[in-house]
């Protein structure tokens, strides 16, 4: 599996210069990351694996974070706006306030997570469960 950090796309601009500088002054100064933690952002990046982290008003517009496990992260205000999240697991993160506008979200793990809204969500809580007994059997 490639690194999330190259699986990230970030907005261009349509003057090929200034998509460069914009591009390398992201990633050296992410201003997009406000209220998140810049580890816990690296962590994403470098490895797909950010459970519990601060990922609080981040801008991941467009990420391709298929399969990532983001379980009991802080996204509350996070921008996911066309973000693919497919078979990502997002059980007991809090999404308040979190703009998920065509969002890919297909086979993902929503268990305890609480939605935008406020409301909490149960969907995908029994298949991790019966896969994680399954595991433990076919172990002995």
């Amino acid at each position: 599996m490639r690194p999330v950090l190259e699986r990230i796309k970030m907005p261009i601009s349509k003057t090929p210069g200034l998509s460069a500088f914009v591009f390398l002054s992201l990633l050296v100064f992410p201003a997009w990351l406000e209220g998140a933690d810049p580890q816990d952002y690296q962590k994403l990046k470098e490895t797909g694996i950010c459970r519990r982290c601060n990922l609080e008003r981040v801008d991941l517009q467009g990420a391709q974070l298929k399969g990532v496990n983001l379980g009991g992260a802080n996204l509350k205000n996070a921008d996911l706006t066309l973000t693919n999240l497919e078979s990502a697991n997002l059980g007991g993160a809090d999404l308040r306030g979190a703009k998920l506008d065509r969002a890919f979200m297909n086979e993902a793990i929503l268990c305890n997570t609480i939605m935008p809204d406020g409301r909490i969500e149960y969907s995908g809580c029994l298949l991790p469960t019966l896969k994680q007994l399954l595991n433990a059997f076919e172990q002995r």
